[in-house]
């Protein structure tokens, strides 16, 4: 059977809350691409902002004319309820299921949970290096993975000129067959899966008060190993940074395994000398 999934984004208001005026998504299936989609509109209770009109192009009186959000949240539920098996996509997907588990606790007091979940952002990181992308977002992801041709960039600037939830969708399903073009050996989306969600390494920090000096992680091990311990048992940053938490994991089992070689080579010699 070939394998489905479902792609998907949100718009919302810039609002604290980030309540969505829109929740889309396409169906994908293996080897035949796009087959439906779903797409969602909810008039918001709080104002949709500047910030977020400039992005999707809904100003707030276009918002008001959507549906009530607790005929959109049942109608959103609706969807997940019947798809709840599949996996879901999205470029930044955490922010996506967040927006959308919120939205239906808020309006129909329903706890939904993402079981099965793929980010493609995480997956540009582990393909592309930063020094040779200066940022991951959906468009240079896809501009790059594509493989930075002229049709790629017309297509950015010519359908993506605002940002809808479905249009966003769309590109977002031809970024996952892109990168999953350059890693045939993963031929099954449980194997996609776990590849990206596989620990990555950083080299510099993401967040704190090394993150605007472009400090290397180990460097910081060496030279302040106080804060990095504070870093990997604080829960928060655990939660939030799990690949921080195991970099510094990993680069500390490192030193000390070469410092205590160092040190028991040194205690070796000096012991050699004693009995000669």
């Amino acid at each position: 059977m070939k394998e489905e999934c479902i792609v998907f984004d949100s718009e919302t208001t810039g609002n604290k809350e980030n309540e969505p005026i829109e929740i889309s998504g396409v169906y994908v299936r293996e080897n035949n691409g796009v087959f439906g989609f779903f797409r969602i509109f909810s008039c918001p209770c709080e104002k949709v902002l500047p910030r977020a009109i400039v992005i999707h192009g809904v100003t707030d009186a276009v918002a008001r004319t959507y549906e009530d959000p607790k005929i959109a949240a049942q109608n959103f539920l609706d969807v997940f309820e019947a798809n709840k098996h599949l996996y879901w996509i999205g470029f930044n997907v955490q922010f996506d299921c967040d927006v959308a588990t919120n939205f239906v606790k808020k309006h129909l007091g329903i706890d939904i949970v993402f079981k099965k979940t793929i980010c493609l952002m995480r997956a540009g990181r582990k393909l592309y290096r930063e020094d040779e992308m200066g940022g991951y977002n959906l468009d240079a992801v896809y501009y790059k993975a594509l493989g930075e041709t002229d049709e790629a960039l017309s297509k950015i600037f010519s359908e993506r000129s605002t940002h809808g939830a479905l249009v966003d969708s769309t590109m977002t399903a031809e970024l996952l067959e892109a990168i999953r073009a350059k890693l045939p050996e993963l031929g099954t989306l449980d194997q996609f899966a776990e590849w990206v969600a596989a620990p990555m390494e950083l080299e510099l920090w993401p967040m704190g008060k090394y993150c605007d000096k472009k400090t290397k992680i180990v460097d910081s091990i060496r030279s302040d190993w106080r804060y990095c311990s504070w870093v990997i048992n604080e829960q928060g940053i655990q939660k939030k940074f799990p690949d921080l938490v195991w970099t510094i994991k990993k680069h500390k089992e490192v030193l000390d395994k070469a410092l205590a070689k160092k040190f028991d080579d040194g205690a070796f010699r000096i012991e050699q000398q004693h009995f000669m």
